[in-house]
């Protein structure tokens, strides 16, 4: 079980949210996108949900469940990465998605 912030937890793989009891399995997040003091989580069903807490908080919670910050704004799940553009810098996501990769970051997505 790992504690987060009081209001989300992470307990077999799932993230639970405990005041919306939302639960989402890690494997369906492709990826979450930081708006100033929100988060919006895309999932692999297509649909989006959105919290009022930073990306920050996120990526602390879920960096060891295989989740690369490659932006300041962007969260991605490597399980969902079909392809790195280095040259574009973007990785091409599941579902047609697509998240920026910023030179400071380009470095660490390479290594992992």
């Amino acid at each position: 079980m790992h504690k987060f912030d009081h209001s989300c937890e992470i307990l077999s793989n799932r993230l639970y949210f405990k005041k919306s009891q939302k639960v989402f399995n890690l494997a369906d997040i492709i990826m979450l996108q930081a708006d100033v003091n929100y988060t919006i989580f895309y999932l692999k069903n297509g649909k989006r949900y959105v919290t009022a807490r930073s990306l920050k908080l996120y990526e602390s919670l879920l960096e060891t469940y295989g989740f690369i910050r490659t932006h300041r704004a962007f969260l991605i799940n490597r399980l969902h990465v079909q392809e790195y553009g280095i040259n574009s810098g973007t990785a091409l996501m599941s579902e047609n998605m697509t998240a920026p990769i910023s030179r400071r970051k380009m470095k660490i997505v390479k290594t992992k």
